[in-house]
């Protein structure tokens, strides 16, 4: 009967959270969580179809240090490096910062907020929260399903639909930085082809 009454209490707390200034109040209250960290480093699991990996990010600022299956990703906030270390490549871009994409650039993945993208439904589902966001800008994903603790505003997961595939992100921990991010370091990829975009 306690455990019946705990989760009907959590119950209220999503339907106000929802209730009281509505959908933007959860996403500023993720966005909120996520700063408190600082530098903060995420464990996730990608799946798209059939396949899946493990993945790690941190950050710091602007900058960041991914690395999903085989790739590394490394950012100052301007240029982005991402190493295939199966094919030997290193390819060499502009970062856009104002991207939502987890894989394209998390220091933006959590904040929604003065963003191109707009609520456009939420659902509650025990503790959890999980709102549609889409953007009608051609630049971004078109919808992104974000998923957060309705109490906290800790993210647990991310859905992106791109064209007719679905990447999802579940985040299996997110917490403060241990340790300062990784920096990219040609001498660490002798041998591997350079091709820089821009």
């Amino acid at each position: 009967m306690r455990r019946v009454l705990m989760m009907f209490s959590a119950l209220i707390v999503c339907y106000s959270a929802i209730a009281d200034g509505g959908a933007m109040q959860v996403v500023q209250r993720v966005a909120r969580y996520v700063k408190s960290l600082g530098g903060y480093e995420v464990n996730f699991v990608l799946t798209s179809g059939e396949y899946a990996a493990k993945g790690y990010f941190s950050v710091e600022g602007d900058a960041y240090y991914m690395n999903v299956g085989v790739a590394e990703v490394y950012s100052d906030g301007k240029v982005r490096y991402e190493v295939d270390n199966e094919r030997r490549e290193i390819n060499v871009d502009y970062v856009n910062l104002s991207s939502r994409n987890i894989l394209d650039n998390p220091t933006r993945c959590f904040d929604f907020v003065g963003s191109d993208y707009k609520v456009r439904s939420e659902q509650v589902r025990g503790e959890d929260i999980t709102l549609s966001l889409s953007s009608e800008n051609k630049d971004n994903v078109g919808v992104i399903r974000l998923v957060s603790d309705a109490k906290t505003g800790r993210p647990s997961a991310l859905e992106y639909e791109m064209y007719d595939e679905k990447v999802k992100v579940n985040i299996l921990s997110i917490e403060g930085n241990k340790k300062p991010i990784k920096r990219f370091e040609q001498s660490n990829y002798r041998n591997y082809e350079i091709i820089d975009f821009r």
